[in-house]
């Protein structure tokens, strides 16, 4: 089987890509990347053929406030939602279409698989499918399509239980779409129409999901509301491969032998521009804890950018290879990146969660819902905030008790074998 993987160039989105396309090659599959020169010397590191993107989007959006600055003036909200779909995603539709079509014509890939971002794929899914390869997305956060509720996607909203909280969604859901939903449709509409694509039936958070021959959704079904309707496109498919991400710093044999609880503070890769959000408020909070080892991972940041002093019990590194760190944690302080959530809940290791900006309220919403952690429901928690909700994770058992239950949901899924098994099924010929 050839397959190509492309996707929005953001470390986050692209790093369970490097993990899946690594299982393929060793399945004995050709695999090409198709990403901007930053990501080179991680396709060929894991075996992969490398074909860069157009010079004009040859870039690392992980930084995303450098690459887009305008993004500092937004708030959390719809706004800054509108920005990025509009900006980041549909404007990028036409180059990545271009290039999409270039890689069909060179590689004669089988399957192409991509994160649910990159739009540039939904022109060729309004082909019929014996006139193209297979097409399969991959969530790179929660479900957003249309729930049973009324409640939109983003706010983060759990499942209404009482008429009157699906009469409160409703009244959110109409100012979600006259802020968020009902321009950004049109941009896409638009967009679609300048391609000279079949224009879409659906909304384009239904089309994300909908569309694709197979989403795959790397989380559980205890970790998504019962509130969207089934979907045959839809597979659960448990936390995906966390790709090998360096050595561990010799500070690491603190942990576990020192005597003292490891507690990770991460602000994630992307909306790390402003570590005052939350690792500081979280070393401030548990600065006179003797008993806490706190790690901080400033996501690519310098380790300068940690201002201020460092209490005694902290120790920080660039990045932290989650892969071989996870089982030895005891709480994760994080702003709710997705794949760090659901790669936590997979070790049995509880959160404290904290943020607002992309699809974050969504994300932070289900661990409080799960009962896995809590949710502090702020960009921009107090030091005190912070230290009352570790103290109940560490010191509670409730927490962690249903974090070890999730986890044990996440083990009976075989990502890695379950993972390449779909694909292959999905781009047999019928």
């Amino acid at each position: 089987m050839r397959v190509a993987i492309v996707g929005t160039p953001v470390r986050g989105h692209i790093n369970p890509f490097l993990a899946i396309g690594k299982l393929l090659t060793a399945n004995g599959h050709s695999v090409t990347l198709h990403l901007p020169h930053a990501f080179e010397i991680q396709a060929e590191a894991n075996g992969m053929s490398f074909v860069p993107v157009h010079e004009s989007i040859d870039r690392d959006l992980t930084d995303m406030a450098t690459a887009f600055p305008e993004l500092l003036r937004f708030t959390p909200g719809a706004e800054m939602m509108r920005f990025y779909y509009e900006k980041v995603f549909i404007d990028m539709m036409k180059i990545q279409d271009d290039g999409l079509r270039a890689l069909i014509q060179s590689a004669k890939p089988d399957l192409i698989l991509y994160d649910c971002t990159y739009l540039g794929a939904m022109p060729l899914l309004a082909q019929p499918r014996v006139t193209r390869p297979a097409v399969v997305a991959c969530g790179i956060s929660s479900l957003h399509t249309t729930r049973t509720d009324g409640a939109p996607f983003g706010p983060g909203l759990p499942p209404a239980s009482t008429q009157a909280e699906r009469e409160r969604y409703a009244a959110i859901a109409a100012e979600v779409t006259r802020s968020f939903s009902e321009p950004v449709q049109e941009h896409f509409v638009s967009a679609m129409r300048d391609l000279g694509a079949a224009l879409p039936t659906m909304s384009l958070l239904d089309m994300m999901v909908c569309s694709p021959d197979l989403y795959l959704q790397p989380t559980i079904p205890s970790f998504e509301y019962a509130v969207f309707p089934a979907r045959d496109q839809v597979r659960f498919v448990g936390a995906l491969p966390v790709p090998p991400s360096g050595e561990l710093p010799d500070w690491a044999n603190d942990i576990g032998n020192c005597g003292k609880r490891a507690v990770l503070v991460s602000q994630g890769t992307l909306a790390n521009h402003d570590l005052t959000q939350l690792v500081r408020p979280t070393l401030d909070a548990l600065a006179d804890r003797d008993d806490v080892l706190v790690l901080v991972t400033t996501g690519g940041r310098p380790t300068e950018s940690v201002k201020g002093d460092l209490p005694g019990n902290v120790r920080v590194a660039e990045f932290l290879p989650f892969d071989r760190l996870m089982p030895s944690l005891d709480l994760i302080v994080t702003n709710g990146g997705y794949g760090t959530v659901n790669h936590a809940l997979s070790c049995g290791v509880p959160l404290v969660v904290a943020g607002l900006s992309e699809d974050k309220a969504e994300v932070n919403m289900r661990v409080g819902w799960s009962g896995a952690g809590i949710n502090l429901a702020t960009q921009t928690p107090s030091a005190a905030a912070i230290r009352d909700a570790v103290d109940t994770v560490l010191d509670v058992p409730a927490h962690r008790n249903r974090a070890q239950e999730l986890g044990r949901e996440f083990a009976a899924y075989q990502p890695a074998i379950e993972i390449p098994q779909l694909l292959e099924s999905i781009a047999a010929p019928s």
